[in-house]
């Protein structure tokens, strides 16, 4: 009998261990197009590190699609939480009655929303890394979007916010730490004829005049939740992606690249209005969309555009073909995004609603 209860209790016991073994076996993650570890880590609650040294990775830019990432032990998915206020609202400064962030921590690259509530009616300002954020207002407040650019340093930056009425004026300054996004670098050598293509004089002077374009455009969202992709292929160049051409300064990959037939239609992403259909010399035969609220997508090197400025779109409306113009080496459709002229990351904009 005593036998017989010892090895109950040594089953009992094991019994006890057995889930807290389960429980602590380590999570797989399928990489998916987008996918960094900086991202990861932040979505999984663990770091870079943790991540580079649960899968013996040499060079944390080098992941790949469809990949398997062992997630270190204790680390789950962060499950999309709604914005949550900054400081409670007794702790505001009138007429401020909440302030709440998609997120203080986002990746390079990231979109970020803002939102605040007023007790009062006021304008609202604000400005990140320079940048003048346009708000749309909602019942008791508004909200906003904000840009962290691919190369956006690795600091806790500053978001100001300012609310003013008749009676009264606050400010609000709140802290961004901004996470290294993971993203892969590439060493490309060119031969002397490629090399044209990275004439300073042409992607600068094109550059400066989009410039102009983007400060420009509607003052209210134009879209509605999520953005469309606007071809369907292999990825042959992701968002973000560093690059060296022949050892010189190190560049980034401003949207995705879809290597796509030539004549393959292009869709809008989302509803807005054409703000350019032209063809440019860098860029080839071009389309940018107004979408509201400083935000705009691009479409470059088509065959042929099927839409003039001014034109409203809908999203999924056809708006050009796929080709190799510009400055291209082979057909495909580049496709980007940029939020107060700055570039973001297109896939966020495909999995995230804004508004």
């Amino acid at each position: 009998m005593r036998r017989l209860t010892l090895w109950v209790i040594i089953v009992a016991i094991g019994l006890a261990l057995l889930p807290g073994r389960v429980a602590a076996q380590e999570a797989v993650h399928i990489v998916q197009p987008g996918d960094t570890l900086g991202g990861l880590a932040a979505r999984y609650g663990t770091t870079v590190q943790a991540l580079t040294e649960a899968n013996a990775i040499v060079n944390r830019n080098l992941i790949y699609v469809g990949q398997r990432l062992v997630i270190p032990t204790g680390a789950a998915p962060a499950p999309p939480a709604a914005p949550r206020p900054v400081t409670p609202a007794t702790d505001l400064p009138a007429p401020f009655a909440g302030v709440r962030l998609s997120t203080s921590r986002p990746v390079q690259g990231q979109t970020v929303q803002l939102n605040v509530e007023l007790a009062r009616p006021a304008t609202l300002q604000a400005t990140f890394r320079g940048e003048a954020l346009r708000f749309s207002p909602t019942e008791g407040g508004a909200w906003a979007l904000l840009a962290v650019g691919p190369l956006a340093p690795v600091i806790t930056d500053r978001l100001v916010i300012t609310a003013t009425n008749a009676a009264e004026t606050a400010s609000l300054t709140l802290p961004i730490a901004i996470q290294d996004a993971g993203f892969r670098t590439q060493n490309l050598t060119l031969d002397p004829e490629t090399s044209q293509l990275l004439d300073p004089d042409l992607i600068e002077g094109e550059a400066a005049r989009l410039e102009g374009l983007f400060k420009t455009g509607r003052d209210t969202p134009l879209w509605n939740g999520l953005f469309i992709a606007p071809g369907r292929s292999p990825i042959t160049a992701d968002f973000g992606e560093r690059r060296r051409y022949n050892d010189g300064p190190v560049s980034y990959h401003e949207g995705i690249d879809y290597g796509l037939p030539v004549g393959t239609p292009v869709r809008a992403a989302a509803a807005g209005v054409v703000a350019l259909a032209e063809r440019l010399t860098v860029r080839g035969n071009t389309v940018f969309i107004d979408h509201g609220l400083g935000v705009y997508s691009g479409y470059f090197h088509m065959s042929q555009r099927a839409v003039q400025p001014g034109e409203r779109v809908m999203a999924g409306e056809i708006i050009g073909w796929v080709g190799s113009t510009g400055l291209s080496t082979g057909p495909h459709l580049h496709w980007e995004i940029r939020l107060h002229g700055i570039n973001v990351s297109p896939w966020q904009w495909l999995r995230e609603p804004f508004g």
